[in-house]
């Protein structure tokens, strides 16, 4: 990669692993270590390889020597009867040949032919992580995310000037198309590398902004407005003189995606529309906080339920219906302070009438179900809920309506292919519609 297709890209960490992003990819390894418990010696060491099969697959070959044959042989045994137990289960470190140390963290372990004193060993490897310092590592606190190709994402496009004395060209200049926004305290910088068709994105820490929440954060608006799960490949987290760098799996970039997007449009002629409704949805996840007061490292709940619908897109119109009646449930209670979910009846109604159908002496399983429908009045449903977004001109009732057919037939077992297919791409469209709608509203709320 040259200075002259990506201008001041020394500066940036992640320049000299680049490479980790061309596929296949082997590493080679003169030494490899498999630990089991903590402060424990190595149970294998030995030489190996890793090899980076696909952008979601990674997994390594070792030629193993066992401290302990016996014991390692039991220790194989009891992580196999556990695969759960993570206790039981192992973690490799390798080094290559320049000296970088990955840890790999935690495998599961196969175990090949023997010859002699030397196991072949095989496994799974989810990520690789090594830590770094030097004149190589960028000089500020900031995160660095790459992903392994070209998201659909408007960028200005690349530029490139040339200058010529007669027929020889004596001087060639390339721009970078990018795009800076400044949200949460910080700029963050998204770009495109002409050479590999990688998308870049790079920021600084703030007290809005901070490690390790930032480089996952910068992420997840991408996953709602295209509509794909999408995660960066490569990650630096940068500590002024040091860093952590990450190779992590990543699904395969996808382009039909609109109907899980919430822009409900091609991204790339959203124009500023994209990065003002990425502007919110970052600031509504730097803002939110769990229930300890504290930022989420994991993705924000409303990501969550975009990941659902990402992934039943692939499935049949049955699975979409049932996804979708579920997530607008799910988000109508996240648009829903706990306190406005209260019944509109007086609590010492709703139990005096418990009490009158507790003193009924009829059948003692219907009175069970009679006190069950009861229960439901004690807070509001979600139709009541719905309605009340209707009334400010949030939804209209033709999304009540299709909610209310569409869960009704998936919660019970009814096909919803049966009938008339025109009415069900359009309960489905209005249902999609709905889901959009209601995550909007939550938006708007949590980041003005």
């Amino acid at each position: 990669m040259s200075e002259d297709t990506l201008p001041h890209q020394n500066a940036r960490t992640l320049a000299r692993w680049i490479h980790l992003l061309k596929v296949p990819n082997t590493v080679e390894c003169p030494s490899m270590k498999i630990l089991g418990h903590d402060f424990e010696e190595p149970l294998f060491t030995g030489t190996g390889q890793i090899h980076i099969r696909s952008r979601t697959q990674m997994e390594f070959t070792m030629n193993a020597t066992a401290r302990d044959g016996a014991e390692a042989f039991k220790r194989l045994v009891r992580s196999q009867k556990n695969p759960y137990n993570v206790h039981d289960q192992f973690r490799l470190l390798a080094t290559q040949y320049d000296g970088t140390e990955w840890n790999a963290g935690w495998t599961t372990l196969r175990m090949g032919d023997t010859l002699g004193d030397t196991w072949r060993l095989s496994g799974p490897v989810n990520s690789l992580m090594t830590a770094v310092s030097g004149p190589y590592v960028a000089p500020t606190s900031s995160i660095e995310v790459v992903y392994d190709s070209k998201l659909r994402m408007p960028l200005p496009l690349n530029m490139s000037t040339s200058i010529r004395r007669g027929d020889k060209e004596v001087l060639r200049k390339s721009e970078q198309g990018g795009k800076t926004i400044e949200v949460a305290g910080t700029q963050i910088d998204f770009f495109v590398d002409p050479e590999l068709d990688a998308t870049w994105a790079v920021a600084e820490t703030s007290a809005d902004f901070p490690h390790p929440h930032a480089e996952n954060w910068v992420s997840e608006p991408f996953c709602l407005l295209l509509g794909q799960l999408v995660f960066p490949r490569l990650v630096a987290r940068n500590f002024c003189d040091r860093a952590a760098i990450w190779l992590r799996p990543s699904p395969a970039i996808k382009m039909d995606t609109i109907a899980a997007s919430i822009l409900q449009e091609d991204p790339l002629g959203a124009h500023n529309r994209f990065w003002e409704v990425y502007h919110q949805i970052l600031t509504m996840i730097a803002r939110a906080r769990d229930e300890d007061g504290g930022r989420n490292f994991e993705a924000h709940p409303l990501t969550h339920y975009y990941h659902e619908a990402i992934q039943a897109t692939r499935g049949s119109n049955w699975v979409w219906c049932l996804t979708l009646a579920s997530i607008v449930e799910g988000v109508a209670k996240l648009l829903t302070p706990e306190a406005e979910r209260k019944s509109d009846y007086a609590p010492e109604e709703i139990e005096g009438l418990k009490n009158h159908i507790k003193e009924w002496q009829g059948d003692k399983d219907l009175r069970g179900r009679i006190l069950n429908s009861v229960k439901l009045a004690e807070s509001k449903g979600i139709v009541q809920i719905l309605k009340k977004l209707k009334d400010d001109g949030t939804i209209g009732s033709d999304h009540i309506d299709a909610w209310q057919t569409v869960r009704n037939q998936v919660m019970h077992g009814e096909l919803v292919s049966l009938g008339s297919e025109q009415k069900l791409e359009e309960r489905m469209r209005l249902l999609t519609e709905l889901m959009h709608r209601l995550s909007k509203k939550y938006i708007v709320q949590h980041s003005s």
